[in-house]
């Protein structure tokens, strides 16, 4: 622990470092200064932790140079010293967060006591700041723990999962054949400002709320994004019944959906004893299927075999939905976003089942839609070709021409002439 004495009569300075007994109070460096401009060279280039300063200076005095030390955030315990009795230096000094105040003279023991009660507060300082550091370690050592599970289970390597759970359970004292696995996902809807949001906040927030809702349980939570992005871990000890669990996941839907002013779901599943994976190969499969991950519904909890039971049928209505509003919109250009927010899946999701029900790429069917319905016009009226391309939301007349011969085989006039003279 270092200290630095600043004071613009050097005899005062030179007074108190030979005054005082620095080795019991665990002092291994005793720096001076005679103005704010040395003490200033000191702070930057040493590792200070109490100062004791002087507030009346010529120049800078001892108030303004701590304010610059509170400026450049440096973490440092200052005793202020003054001659003068006045109430408002001490109150400005204790204002800008001084530690204490000292009136000169001072016996040498009563600067002593202040100088332990500053080494004590600098010590649990520092063990507080440690706990935090390492706790926030361990956070993060837990999640890298909590991927690496997910990815081995992901690629059915269960055996090495074990060894890596062993790990994680170790990191967070506990017992495998003492601690219950609850798992479930939380899939946001369209709202303003949760999209922006980086993994660490999102991370953080979901954290706190379940800690928060859940106290005796720890939570992890998997980075990263993709598939098990917001896949959500509470390891508890001795377990808890399947009520307080899921009445816990109606507070944590509720809170969100006040909180974020969106719909949201939560995929959820039973809480299952952690002593091993050997009889449940399968404990992250429900959020690594992309029809588990990407998908969003309405707002609740939706519990895996209820899911399981009803999500082509669920899928198959989505996509007629949308087929429906394709055709009667084809004079607008949808993109595959508003389509897929429409049905209320995933991008990615709403693609691979869009291709598996239609047997068309989204941008592909609705093409195919808007030449069915191109030929239609050509056939059945007299609109010049280029106002039945704008209306099928084509703003090039080629671009038109090229994408209808691709599909019919023919130009649009030769269709019409084909059609006109049949």
């Amino acid at each position: 622990m270092n200290v630095l004495l600043v004071d613009d009569q050097r005899a005062i300075v030179e007074s108190i470092k030979k005054g005082i007994g620095w080795e019991k109070l665990g002092i291994e460096e005793v720096y001076t200064a005679c103005s704010a401009a040395k003490a200033k060279l000191f702070l930057v280039n040493a590792s200070i932790d109490i100062m004791l300063l002087d507030i009346e200076m010529p120049g800078e005095d001892g108030l303004s140079l701590f304010q610059w030390v509170k400026e450049k955030g440096m973490n440092v315990c200052c005793i202020f010293l003054t001659s003068h009795a006045d109430f408002e230096y001490a109150r400005r000094a204790i204002g800008l967060g001084g530690f204490d105040y000292i009136l000169q003279p001072a016996r040498y023991q009563d600067v002593e006591k202040v100088l332990e009660r500053a080494c004590r507060s600098v010590s649990e300082n520092r063990r507080i700041e440690q706990m935090y550091k390492t706790q926030k370690e361990l956070v993060q050592q837990r999640d890298i723990w909590l991927a690496a599970i997910i990815g081995q289970v992901n690629q059915r390597d269960f055996q090495e999962a074990e060894r890596t759970l062993d790990k994680l359970t170790e990191l967070l004292r506990m017992e495998r054949e003492k601690t219950w696995l609850y798992s479930a996902q939380f899939v946001p809807g369209t709202c303003g400002g949760y999209e922006s949001w980086t993994n660490e906040l999102r991370s953080f927030f979901h954290h706190n709320l379940l800690e928060e809702i859940y106290a005796e349980a720890t939570v992890c939570v998997a980075p990263g994004n993709g598939l098990t992005q917001n896949l959500l871990l509470l390891a508890c000890k001795d377990g808890m019944d399947d009520k307080k669990w899921e009445e816990g996941l109606k507070i944590y839907c509720r809170f969100i959906d006040g909180f974020l002013k969106t719909d949201c779901h939560v995929y959820a599943a039973k809480g299952m004893a952690l002593n091993g994976l050997a009889g449940r190969p399968d404990i992250f499969a429900p959020y690594l299927q992309p029809e588990k991950a990407g998908e969003s519904c309405l707002s609740g909890i939706i519990w895996e075999e209820e899911e399981q039971e009803s999500a082509e049928d669920e899928n198959d209505r989505r996509m007629e939905m949308v087929i429906d509003y394709i055709r009667t919109h084809l004079y607008k250009n949808i993109s595959r976003s508003e389509a897929a927010q429409m049905a209320c899946l995933s991008e990615e999701y709403f693609s691979r089942v869009f291709k598996s029900y239609t047997g068309w790429t989204f941008k592909d069917f609705v093409l195919k839609e808007k030449m069915k319905l191109a030929g239609q016009l050509l056939s059945n009226s007299v609109l010049p070709v280029g106002v039945i391309a704008s209306k099928l939301g084509f703003d090039n007349f080629s671009h038109f021409s090229q994408v209808f011969k691709k599909i019919s085989g023919c130009t649009p006039q030769e269709y019409r002439k084909r059609h006109k003279d049949e």
